[in-house]
């Protein structure tokens, strides 16, 4: 599917925004008459109000999901200045904000009533002009996840997912509170948002911790029952994203665990979205710039000389003494033994060495956080080979203003199908 097949390149840039009962941005489309020389004629009459100066929403994996609006309220002589100094007092204990955004013209790409927590409020007087200007920032409403630390057990042989799913229904955590999307276990496994294919390994104690952080921990020991359970590189990696949306199919904010092959761009299972940058779409794509990570090649062809210890030795329960199979370049600094999350971070380092980033004009499908882009670069009608191949979005930032809309993503390439040039 081609990523820029829309044709409306965002024509209405839309923001709403509600804190506690008060609403702004409101887009007002209504039928009227229109006088001309005397005669009426049929017309619609479209009422945008100017508070909504930009709003800017970035959603990187694993992290909260970050909102900058920017409200520019004008004054007249009849207007109250304090009027939205109260509107922020109304929702002082809760904080609680909504936004909806996106494009008037494509009602089915809109974006629908994501949840957040204001953080900050700043504002600029200007005297000339008589306004004031507000910026506003926020984080997901799940920023309540990070106020509390626990400490967890060491687990030997525990699949993480289901670790993930006893945290989440235990109450002791809250996360049904927060994520009140997922309320329903069988509608969270119907979904498939935590993935349960992975298999038991060495869960590692962890101390004063928060739960959204254990959470991404517990998403880094998760390993695929297809890789070997030593293997220094995984060939299937999991990522957590958390979802801010109120008004989808499960009525309430929630988190994914999604899944990366390291071999995506030789399936004929995956499903992308296509781009050509160049001609025809180089009045759409603002820009696109390759980032040629050298670690891999560096850190691959050393490790691969040094004399190194492949094998970590511990006296077991019995007195034995136990060998285990722990590469000294990926060994844990406190443990002195490769867990499964050092072979997540190694995999992560060698799979994925190129990183890339697209900027687009207007707006793209909802939700593309995650999603695999096939991209084609051509300079010159020929084939740039490090713009080339099948990459996966990793973080999108959205920026809707009077000006228009675009979006940049942060893209990680997963790997070089023999048809890539």
């Amino acid at each position: 599917m081609d990523l820029l097949s829309i044709n409306s390149r965002v024509a209405v840039p839309l923001i709403i925004v509600q804190i506690g009962d008060y609403s702004f941005g409101l887009y007002d489309k209504t039928k009227t008459n229109l006088e001309i020389n005397g005669r009426y004629y049929a017309a619609m009459k479209v009422t945008y109000p100017n508070y909504m100066e930009s709003l800017e929403v970035t959603k990187v994996n694993g992290t909260l999901n970050s909102y900058v609006l920017t409200i520019v309220y004008p004054i007249t002589q009849n207007d109250d200045p304090n009027m939205m100094d109260k509107v922020f007092s109304s929702v002082s204990s809760s904080r609680k904000i909504v936004f909806t955004y996106g494009d008037c013209a494509t009602p089915s790409f809109m974006y629908r009533n994501e949840e957040a927590i204001i953080t900050n409020v700043k504002s600029s007087i200007d005297i000339a002009s008589s306004k004031i200007t507000y910026t506003v920032e926020a984080v997901s409403s799940s920023l309540v996840t990070m106020s509390g630390t626990y400490n967890f057990n060491r687990y030997t042989n525990k699949k993480p997912s289901e670790l993930i799913k006893q945290i989440l229904f235990t109450k002791t955590y809250g996360l049904q509170d927060v994520f009140y999307g997922m309320h329903s276990r069988e509608q969270v496994e119907q979904l498939g948002l935590i993935l349960g294919d992975d298999r038991a390994v060495t869960i590692e104690a962890k101390k004063n911790i928060t739960i959204l952080d254990y959470l991404n921990y517990l998403v880094s020991c998760m390993s695929s029952q297809n890789d070997k359970p030593n293997a220094t590189e995984k060939t299937t990696r999991y990522v957590l994203t958390i979802h801010d949306d109120t008004s989808g199919l499960l009525d309430g904010p929630y988190f994914r665990i999604n899944k990366i092959y390291t071999d995506a761009a030789s399936s004929s299972s995956i499903d992308y979205y296509q781009l050509d940058i160049g001609y025809p779409n180089k009045d759409l794509v603002v820009q696109f710039s390759v980032d040629d990570d050298q670690s891999y090649p560096l850190l691959y062809n050393y490790a691969s000389t040094v004399n190194r210890n492949d094998y970590v030795y511990r006296i077991d329960d019995t007195g034995g003494i136990s060998e285990i199979y722990s590469p000294s370049f990926s060994n844990s600094n406190q443990l002195y033994l490769t867990t499964e999350a050092d072979r997540t971070w190694w995999s992560q380092l060698t799979q994925f060495p190129i990183h890339a980033t697209l900027q687009i004009r207007g707006l793209l499908r909802a939700i593309i956080l995650m999603s695999y882009i096939r991209i084609n670069t051509y300079i010159f009608g020929k084939p740039f080979n490090g713009g080339t191949g099948l990459f996966l979005v990793t973080k999108q930032v959205d920026n809707i203003s009077k000006n228009g809309y675009t979006t940049t993503l942060s893209l990680v390439r997963v790997g070089k199908s023999e048809t890539d040039t």
